[in-house]
Parts: C-alpha cells; sequence; structure tokens
C-alpha cells in the first residue's frame, strides 16, 4: 500500500525514479528555511543536492513572467516531498519563497513531506523542459518534461545508484497557472522576467501574486510521449540499459538559467 508521503514524493519528483535517479555535488547550497522544525532534521536542500537545468524550448520563453513562474513552481513541487514535517509546514519548508500562497492547495497539501526526516541523498543535473504551452484567457497550462538520467541517489553502502539508459527515462506533468482569480486586478503582480544567475533556488518570492490552478503528473505521459523516451543531455553512451552503482557520483553542473543573486 502506498503511503500519504510516498505519493507526495510521486508528485513532487519523478514518480518511481525519484529516489533512485537523482543528482551529484552541488553548488554552495541556498540556506534552509528552518522555522517549521529543528535544523537537526535534513532539509530539502541537504537531500536533494542536485542543480537544476532547463533546455530551451520554442512553446516558452524562459525569460517572461511565464517562464520564471513555471520554472519556480515545478522545482519547489520536485522538492516539497522532502519539506520537514508534512502538509502545508513540509510545502512551506521546502517551496521556494511565496510558494505556499502559488501552490493554492492544487492537490492535497497532507500528501507532502517527509515526516521521517530521512531518505537518501540525491546529486547530479536535473533537466527539464517545456514540451507544450496552452493558453486559455489568463492561464497557460504548460507540458513538462523531467529528464533524470544524469541523477543518483547516494547509497547508504557507499556508492551511486542510477538509471542509466533506461527507458521508460523521464517523467512528465501538465501545470496549469496564472493570475490569483481571488485577488482584484489593481493588487495582481506578475512574476518577474529576466531570471537568470548562479544560483540554485532564489532568495525571494518570484511568483508574483500567481497561482497554479491544476497539477497532473499521473497519467501526463499518455499525453507527453516524448519525456518517456528522451534521456538527460550527457547520460553516457555506454552505461547499462538498468540501474547501477558506480562508485563515483554523475556531475553537477551549474544551474540554467540558475537565479539571480538578488
Amino acid at each position: 500500500m502506498l503511503t500519504t508521503s510516498t505519493i507526495g514524493r510521486a508528485f513532487s519528483g519523478l514518480l518511481a525514479l525519484t529516489v533512485i535517479t537523482t543528482g551529484c555535488t552541488q553548488p554552495e547550497p541556498s540556506a534552509p528555511n528552518t522555522s517549521s522544525t529543528t535544523s537537526s532534521v535534513p532539509t530539502a536542500d541537504d537531500i536533494l543536492q542536485y542543480s537544476n537545468r532547463w533546455i530551451q524550448n520554442p512553446n516558452i520563453d524562459l525569460m517572461s513572467p511565464e517562464g520564471t513562474f513555471v520554472r519556480a513552481a515545478v522545482e519547489s513541487l520536485d522538492r516539497v516531498g522532502y519539506g520537514r514535517g508534512s502538509g502545508i509546514k513540509a510545502i512551506e519548508d521546502a517551496g521556494y519563497p511565496g510558494f505556499s500562497h502559488a501552490f493554492n492547495n492544487v492537490k492535497d497539501p497532507d500528501i507532502f513531506g517527509l515526516p521521517g526526516g530521512k531518505d537518501r541523498d540525491q546529486v547530479g543535473t536535473m533537466y527539464w523542459e517545456v514540451v507544450a504551452t496552452h493558453r486559455n484567457g489568463d492561464l497557460v497550462t504548460a507540458g513538462v518534461c523531467a529528464y533524470g538520467s544524469m541523477v543518483a541517489a547516494k547509497e547508504y553502502g557507499g556508492g551511486y545508484r542510477s538509471s542509466g539508459r533506461q527507458l521508460p527515462a523521464g517523467s512528465a506533468r501538465w501545470i496549469t497557472f496564472g493570475p490569483d482569480q481571488a485577488l482584484p486586478g489593481t493588487q495582481q503582480v506578475a512574476p518577474p522576467s529576466n531570471q537568470r544567475g548562479p544560483r540554485r533556488t532564489p532568495k525571494v518570492n518570484v511568483f508574483g501574486t500567481w497561482v497554479i490552478t491544476d497539477y497532473k503528473v499521473l497519467g501526463a505521459d499518455t499525453d507527453l510521449p516524448q519525456c518517456s523516451s528522451t534521456l538527460a543531455p550527457g547520460t553516457p553512451p555506454g552505461a547499462p540499459n538498468d540501474y547501477f552503482v558506480q562508485p563515483e557520483p554523475l556531475p553537477t553542473l551549474p544551474p540554467d538559467p540558475g537565479w539571480p543573486e538578488s
């Protein structure tokens, strides 16, 4: 039987691949949010040590407000399954600044979090790509692929476990977002544009007042089959077509576009 935290990690990461196929050593991590629990419990930054790189695709301008929002929202959703505590506490703890509002209770908050406070460290480089977009009035729906074959989980007994060239490789999700309809127009704030820099995570709220109105992971691969058939850039051509353990971590590349220092 799936526990609620298992289901939450399925929504927030790479489904069954999340624990087994994520990333390497990393740039200096951002300071964790310690407001919701003690500092002795590992944070999402402690566990998820991989960097995020977004592949350019004509479906979206990653430097636009829409590009900023989808990057910040998807990266936050990838993290909240590893937040300290559960429910909204985990979302506030692991999501980017302002994500608790942007989250908009689009899913039951109680499925998120890592109450046990422990999971294998994940290292390397995660790749994302917006492969489809649709607009309906003020709302944008983006189809996003995650390619996790260049991330690995640190084994408790030593070594790093990754998925090699095994197919299906990536995972898919649909995310719909736009202005918060509960706010009058005079209070609406769009996400900032031109968000680029060396940081793995943003220091400030980059969501504006926009919110997620729908989020679908389970079954999204039916609409976006390219997600499951694509390996991450740099996947070694000689890697096995199955999970394997190697002594050295996969490389952690700088985040791209990354987030500004200020």
